[in-house]
């Protein structure tokens, strides 16, 4: 067992040393305590530094030898367009694009670095991140970076930009005043109190003969004229002791060349004055003046014989108003004597209504030295006057100079020339053209109201200006200023015929304009007068008449070629008359079985088809209204497009119909194949299919007013085909009409489709016209005469068979094929048959057979005795003589006027045996 006095011992050393390890404990808490108070101190510090220099507006910053931020505040990082986070670390070149400052600042970084030296730079410039340009006044000072012991520099930069701003525009108003008085007339000094020259403007110098800054610094009171010097060095310490403005004083001057200049002066105190602190002088050349008041003093007695020589009142009056001279026009107008006036006041003399005006213009030469004038009517006369100020060698006003002149005459020839202005004017106004005269620069010195109107503008706007200025468009204001100048140039006349001008309305106006230079009286060719007539109306006349020339002259066309078609037309129809004839006669013998039969029913079939053909010949050729009723044509046109527009789906008809449309009298048959084939032509002209406008209306045409060729004063109803199609060029537009004219791929069109619309229409008394535009579609315009007729009911159409009879009927005709099928046609249904080959034979056949004769089938166009006088022959020897005009023609022109003589009928040629039997059948019906 161990001793226990040592375990006491150990026991007492072990709790002295745990009480040691308490205390270094409680040290080590309180030196790790304090240690977090500064440390907290030392951030708080820092932030509070961080805060100050970013609500500094300057730019601090540090960089190390690279020129890598390590320091930036706010400023800087705004500048650059960042934070100040991700400016740490970079360097300029990352953020600025213009190398050179880059490169600049970064050669003053090392150069503090390297010299120890702290660097003031006054000024540099630095790029921002908008591309902005800045002014900065920077201090850059050495130092080394603690953490690292690096070299670095610390650098606040201040901006100076709006500071260089306002000093450049002081120092532009510094250089404007300058320049203002260095060219200044008068001389500016600026003394101190003891009279040395602290400034003075260059004009001084220049007026003097010295040179530059001869004054600065010296003392010019040696360069005054010694009889002068009493009074100048008076007044300079008068002004010196007082804060008012100087009097005037006049003395003279040495200039450079010894001579001596004459100079008033007049001193201001500004001694007071923050930056002039002076006394300030101005000066100016009065040698000219004193010249004229020495010239006058010794012309005075000769001014005096003078006045008395006058032609007009003349007074000389001291400035009390006391007559010094006047002569005998003066004592005229005041009835007095020469003797009472001298030395009398003039205002005493004066009547007293003219007191207030003398008084008023004398008061105001006396109060600013300057002469008065102004004018005065005095019983219808008118007089000018004159108030002249007269002063002495020191400038003091001594004497006032009068004078008035009587301008009567003068005032009325200026009435008179002013009224003849106003009647030149009133009459270039009226004249119907363009009036101006114009400068060599095309600059307008008169102008009438015409071109003012046309420019938009006023007559006195319009003064001074150019065409270009008045907003003529280039090309039209270049080519009348290089005209005016040939004219200018050449001195000879110019007429130009024809020339555009646009107005300010944008109208286009063709002039004719006569262009004339005028030369003064010193031979100076400066100006030209233009007159010019706006001959835009008569071009639109005369285009228009153009244009209905060239349509009178395609109508003239157009009827030589219809009479040429219709007279092919009928002899067609006579052959084809025969054909026909003889096929009737073999159908009527065959049976319905007969294998025959089919093949002559096809030769009908294509006779029909000739017929057609000839049909649209003698449409075209004016040939044939075969039934004319009297018509509503919108509702004959919507029956009529109805039907086309069932069978071509692709086309769009949009109809504007007049709802109150006119009556007109038409063969609808012929009028259905005029629509027909308008809208086929429309069809084929919008392959893809498209929209067709269909138009009625009402319109009346007077005698006196343009109209489409052949139409005539009255009342019309105008019905108007568009299409969206391809179009038509202008030449193809002038032929349309034309028969067997076409555009169509061969077998497509036959080409007599407008043709015989046009002799249709024609025939109707109408007119039709065709408008058209490559690629912009096409539109025909139908005008048709108005009918007072009543619309009446459509009758119910008859069934027209074969029909027999026992009657005698007597047949005409020239071709001896047609009375052969004819005779034998007939004689086969049981008539009694007799034949004529001309009317001269038919005549003496019916004067034998009268009584015998029930009928008479007779052709129109023959050889000797025609027609039309065969009918009235036989009318004279039977008026109740029944007629059938049969003809290759249509029923129009002289078979029309045979109609209304008392024929009873009409058949064209061909026809089927039908036709005739039904319709011989129907006249010997009748009473």
């Amino acid at each position: 067992m161990d001793d226990p006095t040592k375990i006491y011992e150990c026991n007492e050393e072990l709790t002295s040393l745990r009480r040691q390890v308490q205390v270094l404990d409680a040290q080590i808490a309180n030196l790790t305590a304090e240690k977090d108070k500064k440390d907290q101190t030392r951030r708080d510090n820092e932030a509070k530094l961080r805060q100050i220099i970013d609500l500094v507006p300057h730019f601090i910053f540090a960089k190390d030898r690279n020129g890598r931020f390590v320091l930036v505040n706010k400023a800087v990082a705004d500048a650059y367009g960042t934070t100040v986070e991700n400016l740490i670390g970079k360097s300029d070149a990352d953020f600025n694009p213009n190398h050179e400052e880059v490169e600049h600042f970064l050669r003053d970084d090392w150069q503090v670095i390297d010299s120890g030296v702290a660097k003031i730079i006054p000024e540099e410039k630095i790029t921002d991140a908008q591309g902005r340009t800045h002014i900065l006044q920077t201090t850059k000072i050495p130092f080394h970076l603690s953490s690292t012991g690096a070299d670095a520099i610390l650098g606040v930069s201040t901006n100076i930009t709006e500071r260089k701003k306002v000093e450049l525009a002081l120092e532009e108003k510094e250089q404007f005043f300058r320049a203002i008085l260095n060219n200044l007339s008068d001389m500016i000094f600026i003394f101190n109190e003891d009279g040395i020259v602290s400034f003075a403007t260059s004009s001084a110098t220049k007026i003097m003969g010295y040179p530059d800054d001869f004054f600065t610094g010296q003392n010019p009171f040696s360069l005054i004229h010694p009889d002068d010097l009493p009074a100048v060095s008076t007044e300079f310490r008068a002004v010196t002791l007082s804060v008012q403005d100087g009097l005037p004083t006049a003395f003279r001057f040495r200039k450079a060349d010894g001579s001596w200049m004459h100079v008033e002066a007049i001193g201001q105190n500004l001694l007071a004055h923050p930056y002039i602190r002076g006394i300030v002088i101005t000066a100016r050349d009065i040698s000219q003046r004193i010249d004229i008041q020495e010239k006058w003093y010794e012309s005075l007695a000769v001014n005096r014989a003078l006045i008395d020589a006058m032609h007009n009142a003349a007074v000389l009056m001291d400035t009390e108003g006391r007559i010094l001279a006047a002569n005998k026009f003066v004592a005229k107008a005041l009835e007095k004597e020469l003797r009472e006036l001298v030395g009398d006041n003039l205002f005493n003399c004066l009547p007293l209504e003219w007191v207030p005006v003398w008084t008023e213009h004398v008061q105001k030469v006396k109060e600013t030295g300057r002469s008065s004038r102004f004018e005065r009517i005095i019983n219808n006369r008118y007089f000018h006057n004159d108030i002249h100020p007269i002063f002495d060698n020191d400038g003091k006003l001594i004497q006032i100079a009068i004078f008035q002149n009587e301008i009567t005459r003068y005032k009325m020839a200026e009435e008179r020339i002013k009224a003849e202005q106003r009647f030149l004017r009133q009459v270039i106004d009226a004249v119907p053209a363009f009036i101006g005269v114009r400068d060599t620069d095309g600059r307008y010195e008169l102008v009438n109201i015409a071109v003012a109107n046309a420019y938009g503008t006023t007559v006195e706007n319009a003064i001074g200006k150019t065409d270009e200025e008045l907003h003529l468009p280039a090309e039209e204001f270049e080519r009348f200023l290089t005209d005016d100048r040939n004219v200018l140039e050449s001195r000879v006349a110019k007429y130009i015929s024809e020339e555009k001008m646009t107005h300010a309305d944008g109208s286009i106006h063709w002039l004719s304009t006569y262009k004339v230079p005028l030369i003064d009286s010193k031979g100076d060719c400066s100006r030209i007068l233009a007159v010019a007539m706006d001959r835009t109306h008569l071009k639109e006349t005369e285009e228009e008449r153009k244009k209905l020339q060239d349509q009178l002259l395609q109508s003239q066309k157009m009827e030589a070629i219809g009479a040429m078609s219709s007279g092919m037309a009928h002899d067609f129809n006579n052959i084809l008359m025969g054909i026909q004839g003889f096929i009737s006669l073999l159908l009527y013998e065959l049976s319905a079985e007969h294998p025959h039969r089919n093949k002559l029913e096809n030769i009908e079939l294509y006779i029909k088809r000739g017929a057609e053909l000839t049909r649209q010949l003698l449409g075209f050729a004016q040939g044939g209204k075969y039934d004319v009723k009297t018509t509503n044509f919108n509702a004959f046109l919507e029956k009529s497009a109805g039907m086309f527009e069932r069978t071509r789906k692709e086309i769009w008809i949009h109809k504007h119909f007049e709802e109150s449309l006119w009556n007109v009298e038409i063969d609808q048959g012929q009028m259905d194949q005029v629509f027909l084939n308008l809208f086929i032509n429309a069809a084929q002209a919008m392959k893809e299919g498209g929209n067709l406008y269909l138009e009625t209306r009402n319109v009346v045409f007077r005698e006196d007013e343009l109209k489409p060729v052949g139409i005539r004063g009255g009342k019309y109803i105008r019905i108007s085909v568009t299409d969206e199609g391809v179009g038509m060029e202008k030449e193809v537009l002038v032929r349309i009409f034309e028969p067997f004219f076409t555009t169509k791929p061969k077998g497509v069109g036959t080409g007599l489709g407008l043709a015989s619309a046009y002799g249709i229409i024609k025939n109707h008394k109408g007119v039709i016209h065709a408008y058209s535009e490559k690629g912009k579609g096409t539109t025909f315009n139908i005008y048709l005469p108005v009918s007072d007729k009543v619309l009446q009911a459509e009758e119910e159409q008859e069934q027209h068979l074969v029909a027999v009879g026992t009657e005698t009927i007597l047949i005409v005709d020239d071709e001896e094929m047609n009375i052969i099928v004819i005779k034998e046609m007939l004689e086969m249904l049981g008539y009694n048959i007799y034949a004529a080959g001309s009317g001269q034979e038919a005549l003496a056949i019916y004067s034998e057979r009268v009584a015998e004769i029930d009928l008479v089938v007779m052709d129109m166009i023959m050889p000797g005795i025609g027609g039309g006088k065969t009918f009235d022959y036989l009318k004279g020897i039977n008026p109740d003589v029944k007629v059938i005009l049969a003809s290759g023609y249509s029923v129009n022109g002289e078979a029309r006027s045979i109609m209304e003589r008392g024929c009873r009928d009409f058949i064209q040629k061909p026809f089927q045996l039908h036709d005739l039997t039904g319709r011989i059948r129907k006249v010997l019906n009748e009473p």
